[in-house]
């Protein structure tokens, strides 16, 4: 946790906990981010001190449930 979460050279947030989603087959985040972020903004996490792209899920990563196929 704590990682700085970049738009270019501007730090905007920092992730709060991460790890691997065997669910997914990702790594996965939980961040805190400025409000003026969007959801399609581009944006890069540090992880083990190389610098990666990151996106904004605006839906759960997994759905237990199946109601995605469903809809």
């Amino acid at each position: 946790g704590y990682e700085p979460v970049w738009v270019g050279d501007q730090r905007v947030g920092f992730t709060t906990s991460g790890g691997y989603g065997h669910h997914t087959g990702k790594s996965l985040a939980m961040a805190l981010v400025d409000r003026h972020i969007s959801d399609d903004t581009e944006l890069s996490v540090h992880v083990v001190g190389k610098l990666q792209d990151a996106q904004i899920l605006a839906r759960p990563a997994w759905d237990p449930s199946g109601q995605r196929m469903r809809a």
